[in-house]
C-alpha cells in the first residue's frame, strides 16, 4: 500500500463502508515474519538449546537451511514444519533470562520474545487470555500467572492405513524383531490371563493389516504362578508383514518418519503405545514405561505432536503425559521459576516464517524440557509505516510527492475492484526518489528495509557499537549497500 490510510479515506466518498479492523490491527504486529542478523545482540536461546526438526533434535552446529523446523501457529495451535531462511548465532557475554519448572527450561536474552497467555483477575477467578501473545523475556511480570506452550496438533503429510499404525504401536512395545542369517521374523507377545482384551484387539490388527500369522498359545509360569501366554508368529519366509520394516529398526525402535504420519494414524499409534507399555490414571493422565532412551525421545516428540504436555524421570524410565498444550507459572513460584543469571558463550536463533520454534533443554536435574519460544525483531515490522509514508516518487523541481490513490471500481453499484491512480504535479521535471530517515538508526533494520524497496536513507545513530553494526549489516544487505569508512562518524548515510 502506497498511501496512508488516512488519506484513503479522504479520497473515498463513502468511508462508513470501510472496515478499518482489516487495515490496522495491533495484534498483526506480532505475527510478523522475524529475521535476526550476525552480530546483533537480539533475542535468542542459549548454546545448549536444541530444536526440533523434520528429521529430529538439532543444535545449532548441525542444523541448516535446509532442515524443516517446528513452529506454532498460534491461531489454530496446530504444528507447522517450515524452513528457515537463515540462522544467526553470534557470542554473548551477559545477562540472560531463565524460565524454568518442570516442564519448561528457557534461557533467553532479555529482550526475546517469550509466547504466552497471562492469567488475569483475583485468587478466586483467574482467567486465561484467549489468544498467545509475545512479550520480551524481561518484562514478564506475575500478574495472576502465565502460560506458555509446550504442544500442537500436527496432521503430518505421511498416510498410513490407521490399522497397521495401530499394529506398529503393539510392534513397539509388544514386539521381538529377529534377525536371522536367512532374513527376519517377527513375535508379538501378550498375556491371555491378565489381558484379554489386549490379545483381541492385536488379532484384529494383524487381520485388519492383511498380516497371515501363527497364534500359539504357551503356558507359563511367574513366581510360582501359571498364566497363559499369546504369540502371534511371523516367520523369514512370510512377505505379508514385511512391510512393517519400512517402519521400525532392525533394533525394533521406531523410524522417526513414523512422527509425521496423518493424524487419524498418530491417534492409533498412541493408543495402541499406551495400552502395551502405559497406563491411564482415573484423572485422565497417562504414563509411558520404558528403559530405551531413544524411544522416550521418540515418544515425546508424539505426543508434542498430539497436543500433550510430557515430563521424564530417567532413572524409571517413566514419562508422564497430561492433556494440556501449556505449562504454567503461578505467581506464587514467580521468583523461582523466572530469574536472571550471567552467561557466556554462543547465543543462536533461526530465521522461521512463523516467528517461533519447538525447542527443547535440559534443567537443572538434567532431564528434558519441551517447549515453544519465540524470535527477534522482524523486518516486516516497519515495512508497513515505511509503506505508508515514504512517497516512491518526488519531484526535482518542486518537491512535491506524487499521491497515489485508489479508485472505486463498481459493477451494478456494488465495489469489485480499486484502481490505483497517480496523482502528480504540472511541472514535467524528472521524479527522484523518497528518503527515509531513521534518527535512532540501532542495527539499520528501517535502512535495511528502506533499501530493499529502493529508497534513499539516512541513518542516525548515538551509539558508535551499534552503528558499526549498521554498516556491516548494510554491507552484507540484500543490495550489498556500500557504506563509505570514512563517512561521519555514529552515522549511517546513502548518497542520493
Amino acid at each position: 500500500m502506497d498511501i496512508p490510510f488516512s488519506e484513503l479515506i479522504d479520497y473515498w466518498e463513502e468511508p462508513d463502508e470501510i472496515d478499518a479492523t482489516n487495515v490496522r490491527n495491533a495484534r498483526t504486529v506480532w505475527s510478523i515474519n522475524t529475521k535476526p542478523f550476525h552480530d546483533a545482540h537480539f533475542a535468542c536461546v542459549d548454546q545448549y538449546t536444541e530444536i526440533l526438526t523434520y528429521e529430529g533434535w538439532k543444535t545449532h552446529n548441525n542444523l541448516t537451511t535446509v532442515d524443516k523446523i517446528a513452529t506454532f501457529n498460534i491461531s489454530d495451535e496446530t504444528i507447522i514444519y517450515q524452513i528457515p531462511s537463515d540462522i544467526y548465532k553470534y557470542n554473548y557475554d551477559g545477562q540472560m533470562i531463565v524460565i524454568e519448572n518442570q516442564w519448561i527450561s528457557q534461557y533467553i536474552t532479555p529482550n526475546h520474545r517469550v509466547l504466552l497467555k497471562y492469567k488475569r483477575g483475583s485468587r478466586k477467578k483467574k482467567i486465561l487470555d484467549k489468544e498467545w501473545d509475545y512479550y520480551h523475556a524481561n518484562s514478564i511480570t506475575p500478574h495472576s500467572g502465565i502460560s506458555i506452550p509446550v504442544s500442537g496438533k500436527y496432521n503430518g503429510n505421511i498416510k498410513l492405513d490407521k490399522y497397521k499404525a495401530e499394529l506398529i504401536g503393539w510392534i513397539i512395545t509388544d514386539g521381538h524383531l529377529r534377525k536371522t542369517p536367512t532374513g527376519h521374523s517377527l513375535t508379538i507377545y501378550q498375556s491371555q490371563t491378565k489381558n484379554p482384551e489386549k490379545v483381541k484387539m492385536i488379532e484384529l490388527c494383524l487381520i485388519k493389516s492383511g498380516v497371515t500369522f501363527t497364534k500359539n498359545i504357551r503356558n507359563r509360569i511367574y513366581k510360582s504362578k501359571p498364566y497363559i501366554m499369546i504369540n502371534f508368529y511371523m516367520g523369514v519366509k512370510n512377505n505379508s508383514w514385511k512391510w512393517v520394516l519400512e517402519w521400525i529398526n532392525e533394533d525394533k525402535t521406531p523410524k522417526w518418519k513414523l512422527l509425521h504420519l496423518d493424524e487419524i494414524s498418530l491417534n492409533m499409534m498412541y493408543k495402541s503405545i499406551i495400552l502395551g507399555d502405559g497406563n491411564t490414571r482415573e484423572d485422565g493422565r497417562e504414563q509411558f514405561a520404558q528403559h530405551n532412551e531413544y524411544n522416550r525421545k521418540w515418544f515425546r516428540v508424539l505426543c508434542t505432536h498430539m497436543n500433550k504436555r510430557t515430563t521424564e524421570y530417567n532413572k524409571r524410565g517413566l514419562v508422564n503425559i497430561t492433556q494440556k498444550n501449556y505449562a504454567n507459572i503461578h505467581t506464587s513460584n514467580f521468583s523461582n521459576n523466572i530469574r536472571t543469571i550471567d552467561y557466556t558463550g554462543i547465543v543462536w536463533c533461526p530465521n522461521i516464517p512463523n516467528s517461533n520454534f519447538v525447542a527443547r533443554r535440559r534443567g537443572e536435574d538434567n532431564k528434558w524440557r519441551i517447549f515453544i519460544t519465540g524470535n527477534t525483531f522482524p523486518e516486516e515490522l516497519v515495512e508497513r509505516p515505511v509503506d505508508a509514508g515514504t512517497p516512491r516518487k518526488i519531484c526535482t523541481e518542486c518537491d512535491k510527492a506524487v499521491k497515489i490513490v485508489y479508485e472505486k471500481v463498481k459493477e451494478d453499484n456494488i465495489i469489485v475492484d480499486m484502481k490505483m491512480i497517480e496523482i502528480s504535479c504540472d511541472c514535467e521535471a524528472p521524479f527522484r526518489k523518497g528518503i527515509v530517515l531513521d534518527m535512532f538508526a540501532g542495527s539499520a533494520t528501517t535502512l535495511l528495509v528502506a533499501d530493499s524497496e529502493d529508497l534513499d536513507w539516512i541513518g542516525i545513530e548515538a551509539s558508535e557499537e551499534y552503528a558499526e553494526i549498521a554498516r556491516k549489516r548494510m554491507r552484507e544487505g540484500r543490495h550489498k549497500v556500500k557504506v563509505p569508512e570514512g563517512m561521519k562518524r555514529n552515522s549511517v548515510r546513502r548518497g542520493f
